[in-house]
């Protein structure tokens, strides 16, 4: 299966001076399955270890082993030999080991030839803030596959070439078979197995099986990290995918009493990568991070894929042009949100104004600058706020996401939501 972020990975391997590569990410992602097939792609030897089932790290932890004599110890536990620059050491569900990040941190900085990962949940809280011992790690995201890397396991390379080198298309057969693909990755999203099960199957009622599997492990863990039941963080979800439907999408809580309780949820499903926050900028200018309006915020799923399986079997049914627009374009608007996500490493944010009225639904990091960025949804007028913006913030052009071919109008940029990834 194609993941872009071991292209990342190869970067780090070949880097000369080593830092631990620290793999984070929301559930189910396929962290582990990327970082094993990182080792089988480009290693002779990989050592693996789940720190969840593995008492002895904790012990390795308590006894504060000097490096070297570490090394030893888990050559021992392989059988062979680490070899620097040929054995990968993997340490996975590292947070279930109190103090291991920490430890790990630190032995590597003695030992920087050997090349270590590890990954598990809420890793980067492990890290302190600021600890002269430790060596600070290379951090990497892993997220559901975006719709390129959907593109490429279903088969459509040729299609890839063409949008990355040409940018459009422009045979009637090939734009019927982007919205057809388009479609199908609306309805099955971006979750590993729910991909391999569509691959394997193309049977979509199997797909919704997969992520109800999905969507009841990460509720379940999460039961059993905070110690109460699921089904209030399922309404939660369907909350979130609710508020998506309408219009305006910014996320209002209507009774108040309920506030603290949903609130603490949303955090939670946040901690596990199932929702993200969107925050409002009273302002256009850069760094966004100055002007976050906390109280304003936009939500999204994870994912696509399980947003369509919470609105149901009709959803289904429908034709892609129905599905593109069903919901106020909420599906859209959520796969939207995850191609700029996957693309565009800084903080996503977007933009309203009470005068003149006009919105920017993301704001796009361009080089010290921020780029707005309109939805252009089926059977919907276009809004002048992409001028507006443009003009008040002296930024040389807008973006619209659309439907149709690229094009330039203006201070307007087109391009086609296909092709999100050419930003």
């Amino acid at each position: 299966m194609y993941r872009s972020i071991l292209q990342e990975m190869q970067t780090w391997k070949e880097k000369m001076h080593h830092r631990p590569l620290i793999l984070k990410g929301g559930a189910k992602t396929g962290k582990t399955w990327t970082l094993n097939e990182f080792g089988r792609l480009f290693y002779e030897d990989v050592l693996y270890i789940d720190c969840s089932k593995r008492s002895y790290m904790s012990y390795l932890v308590e006894s504060k082993t000097e490096a070297r004599r570490v090394i030893s110890k888990l050559s021992a536990y392989h059988g062979e030999d680490i070899i620097p620059g040929k054995t990968l050491i993997i340490f996975d569900e590292v947070q279930t080991v109190c103090g291991l990040v920490h430890m790990i941190l630190k032995l590597f900085k003695e030992l920087p030839e050997y090349h270590v990962c590890m990954t598990g949940f809420h890793v980067e809280r492990e890290l302190p803030a600021y600890d002269d011992d430790i060596v600070n790690p290379y951090i990497l995201e892993m997220r559901p596959m975006n719709f390129k890397e959907f593109m490429s396991v279903s088969g459509n390379e040729d299609l890839i070439r063409l949008i990355t080198e040409d940018g459009r298309i422009n045979d009637e057969s090939d734009r019927k078979r982007i919205r057809g693909i388009l479609k199908d990755y609306f309805m099955v999203g971006g979750y590993p197995n729910v991909v391999n099960t569509w691959i394997g199957t193309g049977d979509i009622h199997k797909v919704r099986e997969a992520q109800r599997y999905i969507i009841n492990e990460v509720l379940s863990e999460l039961a059993v990290d905070y110690q109460e039941v699921s089904d209030e963080k399922l309404d939660v979800l369907k909350l979130v995918s609710d508020v998506l439907k309408k219009e305006n999408k910014k996320f209002l809580i209507q009774t108040p009493k309920d506030e603290d309780r949903i609130l603490q949820k949303i955090d939670e499903l946040q901690s596990v990568g199932f929702v993200h926050k969107v925050s409002r900028v009273s302002e256009g200018k850069w760094p966004p991070e100055r002007y976050l309006d906390d109280s304003s915020y936009k939500l999204y799923l994870s994912d696509v894929g399980i947003l369509s399986c919470l609105y149901g079997p009709e959803v289904d049914k429908l034709e892609a042009d129905e599905c593109f627009s069903v919901y106020n374009g909420a599906l859209t608007e959520q796969f939207v949100f995850q191609e700029l996500r996957s693309h565009n490493p800084g903080t996503l944010v977007y933009w309203t104004s009470q005068k003149p009225p006009a919105k920017a639904d993301f704001l796009f990091h361009d080089v010290r600058r921020m780029v707005p960025i309109e939805i252009s949804r089926i059977n919907k007028r276009h809004t002048n706020g992409l001028s507006i913006y443009s003009k008040k913030y002296d930024v040389p052009i807008g973006i619209r996401i659309s439907f149709d071919d690229f094009s330039k109008d203006s201070c307007i940029l087109t391009i086609p939501i296909y092709a999100i990834w050419n930003l």
